[in-house]
C-alpha cells in the first residue's frame, strides 16, 4: 500500500522541477519541433486531463514522449495523470528518470534526492522552521481608541483602554515598527490517503515606540486530514498562549504603569471541501474559540466563547490565476460584569471576503485580498449596557518569493512582503480607526 508522501512529493518535485524553464506556447512548440502530430496529442491529454478522463490522457501524453522523450512539459503533465490515478511507483519511476535528463546540476541534485527519501520513507516527516519579521504601522496605538490587536498566529483579541496610555492621554496616532523572532517545529505521518499533523511555535515580539506591543506567544496544533476522492475533510485542535507585560506611559499618572494582559485561547476547528472535475472547489469551516484573558483594564473580553462559520468557493481561472470568495458568519458572548474596567464584550458579526491568487511558478505567489464585514457589539454590564456597530474593510496585497530560484544555496529560504489597510466605521467615533501595514518576513525551513 503506497502512502499518500509518495504522489504528493513526486506531483511537487515535478512541478518545481520545469518551474524554472520557459513553457512557451504549444503552437510555437510545434512550429521549431516541427512536429504536429505531437502537439496535437498534447492538447488531447489536456483536454482528457480536464474533463476527467485519465486513461485517455495517459495514452495521448504517452504517444508525445515516444515522440519526444525529453519533453519536460510532457513528463510533468504524466506525473500528474499518474498521480491522479493513484500509480505512485511509476511517479518515482518519472522522478527518476527525470535525474538523468539533461538538466542543470541543481535540479538533477534534488531530483535525486527526492528519489532517495521517497524509497526510504516511512510514513514520518519532520522540519523545522526559523524566522525574522517586521511589521510597520502608522497607527500603532489605535487612535483614537484601541482597537483589534492580531497576534502572528492569527488570534484576534479586543482591547478596551488605549494601547499606549492608561487615562486616555493619547492625542495622536504613533508610528511604530514590531520586530519579532520565531521558530517552529511541524510533523506529519502520512497513513496512505489520510494524514496526522501536529505544530509547536514561539514567537517574540517588540515595538520600538509603543512598548505594549512587546509579547510572548506559544501555541501547539493537533490535526487529522482525510482525503476520500474528490472529498477532503480535516479536524484539529489548537492553543495559544500570549503573554503582555507592558510598561505603558501615563501622563496624568506622572510615570509609568505596568499592565499585564495574559491571553489563553483554545481552539477547535472542523473544515470540509469537495473539488468539481472543472477544477471548482466548494468548502465549509467551523472554529470554536475560548479566550481567557488576565483580569486588568485591558482585558474587556475574557472568558468570551466564539464560535465562527465560512463557506466559500476557490475556482482556477487560468493555468496561473486562482479566485477564492467566502462568506462569515460569527457570534461571541461573554459573561455580565459589574466593574467597568473588566467590562465583557459580546459580538455577532458577518462578512464576506474575496481572494486572487497568482502562481507564475514555483517560487512566485502574489495574493490580494478585499475583506468586509460589519458587527454588533453589546457590552455586558449589568447597568447600562453598551452598544456599538462597527463597518470594518481590509484590503492588501501579499507576496512570497522561494529564495532558490536564486542559486540553489538558498534552499528552504523564503521572503514574505505584504501591504494591508484597516479602515474601521463606527457609530461611537472613538471607534473610527484607519491604519496601514507592511510586513516583511525571512524564514528558513529545515527538512528533518
Amino acid at each position: 500500500m503506497l502512502i499518500m508522501f509518495r504522489r504528493y512529493g513526486a506531483a511537487l518535485l515535478l512541478l518545481s522541477l520545469i518551474s524554472t524553464f520557459s513553457i512557451q506556447s504549444r503552437e510555437a512548440a510545434a512550429a521549431n519541433n516541427g512536429n504536429v502530430g505531437e502537439t496535437v496529442a498534447l492538447n488531447l491529454a489536456l483536454v482528457n486531463l480536464q474533463q476527467g478522463q485519465l486513461d485517455e490522457a495517459l495514452t495521448n501524453i504517452e504517444k508525445v514522449l515516444i515522440a519526444n522523450p525529453r519533453n519536460l512539459d510532457a513528463r510533468y503533465i504524466r506525473g500528474q495523470i499518474l498521480y491522479l490515478l493513484g500509480r505512485g511507483n511509476e511517479v518515482l519511476e518519472e522522478i527518476k528518470l527525470l535525474s538523468t535528463l539533461p538538466l542543470p546540476a541543481d535540479k538533477k541534485s534534488r531530483a535525486k534526492k527526492l528519489a532517495r527519501n521517497i524509497e526510504g520513507a516511512n510514513g514520518w516527516q519532520f522540519k523545522a522552521r526559523i524566522g525574522l519579521n517586521a511589521t510597520g504601522n502608522d497607527n500603532a496605538n489605535s487612535f483614537p481608541e484601541s482597537g483589534i490587536f492580531e497576534y502572528f498566529d492569527g488570534t484576534t483579541t479586543t482591547l478596551v483602554n488605549r494601547v499606549d496610555n492608561v487615562n486616555d492621554d493619547a492625542v495622536a496616532k504613533i508610528d511604530d515598527t514590531i520586530f519579532g523572532v520565531m521558530a517552529g517545529f511541524e510533523g506529519k505521518y502520512q497513513l496512505d490517503r489520510d494524514s496526522i499533523n501536529f505544530s509547536i511555535s514561539a514567537q517574540e515580539n517588540e515595538g520600538d515606540k509603543t512598548e505594549n506591543t512587546t509579547s510572548s506567544t506559544m501555541a501547539a496544533s493537533l490535526g487529522y486530514k482525510m482525503v476520500r476522492g474528490s472529498n477532503n475533510l480535516n479536524v484539529g485542535l489548537g492553543y495559544t498562549t500570549i503573554d503582555r507585560t507592558n510598561t505603558v506611559f501615563s501622563a496624568t499618572r506622572d510615570g509609568q504603569v505596568q499592565l499585564n494582559n495574559d491571553i489563553d485561547v483554545v481552539q477547535a476547528r472542523f473544515g470540509y471541501s469537495y473539488k468539481f472535475q472543472n477544477g471548482l472547489r466548494l468548502f465549509y469551516n467551523f472554529k470554536y474559540m475560548e479566550q481567557d484573558h488576565s483580569n486588568t483594564p485591558t482585558a474587556n473580553d475574557s472568558d468570551s466563547e466564539e464560535q465562527i462559520h465560512s463557506i466559500g468557493a476557490l475556482s482556477k481561472l487560468t493555468s496561473t490565476l486562482y479566485a477564492r470568495a467566502h462568506v462569515t458568519y460569527s457570534d461571541r458572548e461573554a459573561a455580565e460584569s459589574y466593574a467597568d474596567a473588566v467590562a465583557k464584550t459580546e459580538r455577532e458579526q458577518d462578512g464576506y471576503g474575496l481572494g486572487l491568487f497568482w502562481l507564475p511558478n514555483a517560487n512566485h505567489r502574489v495574493n490580494f485580498f478585499y475583506e468586509y464585514a460589519e458587527s454588533e457589539y453589546a457590552t455586558r454590564l449589568i447597568t447600562s449596557p453598551r452598544i456599538r456597530e462597527d463597518e470594518r474593510t481590509v484590503y492588501g496585497v501579499n507576496y512570497r518569493f522561494n529564495a532558490e530560484a536564486l542559486s540553489p544555496k538558498l534552499e528552504g529560504w523564503q521572503i514574505n512582503a505584504g501591504y494591508t489597510i484597516n479602515e474601521n466605521d463606527s457609530n461611537l467615533s472613538t471607534y473610527e480607526i484607519e491604519s496601514s501595514l507592511w510586513k516583511l518576513s525571512i524564514t528558513k525551513e529545515f527538512m528533518l
